[in-house]
C-alpha cells in the first residue's frame, strides 16, 4: 500500500524529463557533465513536482491512463502554493462506500469510529510532543494536545503555516493514491466529508491530522538551527534542504501512516459485511 513517489525537484535546474517506453528518464545536467536515470512506471504510484517544471505531452498521457496522481508544489515571497492533477476512472461510480452512505445507522457508526480514532492519536502525540517541553508522561489527555503544540510550535505563524501546508500536501497526494489502488473508492466519495470535494481524503486527514501536527513539530526541532536562523523561511519559504528534510521524514514514518489506512479499511469492510 506504501507505494512509491517520484519526486522532482526543478528548484536545482537543469533537469530533463522525457518518456522512453514504458519508463521515465531522469536527466540532470551539471556544466558538461549529465547523469541520467530510468524508472519503470509500474513503480511510481504518485508523482510530486517542486517549482515550475515542463512535463511532455506524452509524459502527462501516460500518468494519467496509469491513474497516477500529481502533485504541484510551488512558491512565492511569501507562501507555499500546491496543486493537484487528478486521473479520473469511470469504475469509480460503482464506489463500495454507498453501502455505508445509504445506511444511517453504519455511516454513524463509522463517524463515531473515526472521531475515536482520531482522538487516541491527539493522545499519542500530545504525549510524544511534551518531551519537548520536559513534561512527558502517560497521564496526558487528548484534552491537553492544543495547549501543548502550542507551546512547541515556533514563534513565527509564517515559519509553521509554510512547512505545514508542504507536509499536508505529501499527505494529501498519499491519501488520494490509498483510495485509488488500495480503498479503490472514488476519492471525491466521503462518509464523513460527504457531499465534499475531496471526501474520502478529507476523512483520512482528519484521522491523521495529528501526525501532520507531529512531522511538521520534528521539522523545527531536528533541523539545523544555525541552518534555520540564518536561512529567511518567511522570505523563501521552499528550498532545496527543506524539501530533502520533510521527504525523508515523511517517507520514513509512512509506516504509521499504512498501519492507520489499513484499520480504516478494516472499519470500513467491517460496516459493509454486517
Amino acid at each position: 500500500m506504501k507505494g512509491r513517489t517520484f519526486y522532482i525537484n526543478s528548484l536545482e535546474k537543469a533537469h530533463l524529463l522525457k518518456l522512453d517506453g514504458y519508463s521515465v528518464v531522469y536527466t540532470k545536467s551539471k556544466g558538461k557533465h549529465h547523469c541520467s536515470v530510468s524508472v519503470p512506471l509500474r513503480q511510481i504510484t504518485r508523482v510530486v513536482i517542486f517549482g515550475n517544471f515542463a512535463i511532455p505531452v506524452e509524459l502527462f498521457s501516460m500518468f494519467s491512463e496509469l491513474q497516477i496522481p500529481i502533485l504541484f508544489i510551488g512558491s512565492d515571497s511569501e507562501k507555499i502554493s500546491t496543486s493537484i492533477c487528478l486521473p479520473f476512472e469511470s469504475s469509480f461510480l460503482n464506489s463500495s462506500l454507498k453501502g455505508i452512505l445509504a445506511n444511517s445507522v453504519k455511516k454513524e457508526d463509522f463517524i463515531k469510529w473515526l472521531k475515536s480514532q482520531r482522538k487516541q492519536a491527539r493522545q499519542s502525540i500530545a504525549r510524544e510532543l511534551s518531551r519537548f517541553i520536559n513534561r512527558h508522561n502517560e497521564n496526558i489527555q487528548e484534552d491537553n494536545y492544543e495547549k501543548i503544540l502550542s507551546l512547541v510550535i515556533p514563534s513565527s505563524s509564517h515559519r509553521w503555516e509554510n512547512v505545514r501546508t508542504l507536509i499536508q500536501s505529501l499527505f494529501f497526494l498519499y491519501c488520494i493514491d490509498v483510495c485509488i489502488r488500495f480503498f479503490s473508492v472514488n476519492p471525491h466519495e466521503g462518509i464523513f466529508n460527504s457531499f465534499r470535494n475531496f471526501g474520502c481524503v478529507r476523512d483520512m486527514l482528519y484521522l491523521i491530522d495529528p501526525e501532520i501536527d507531529y512531522q511538521s513539530v520534528l521539522f523545527f526541532k531536528e533541523c539545523s538551527i544555525k541552518y534555520l536562523d540564518k536561512r529567511n523561511l518567511q522570505e523563501e519559504p521552499i528550498d532545496t534542504v527543506t524539501i530533502l528534510n520533510v521527504i525523508t521524514r515523511f517517507e520514513e514514518r509512512l509506516y504509521h501512516t499504512s498501519s492507520v489506512m489499513r484499520n480504516m479499511k478494516e472499519k470500513i469492510d467491517k460496516l459493509l459485511r454486517a
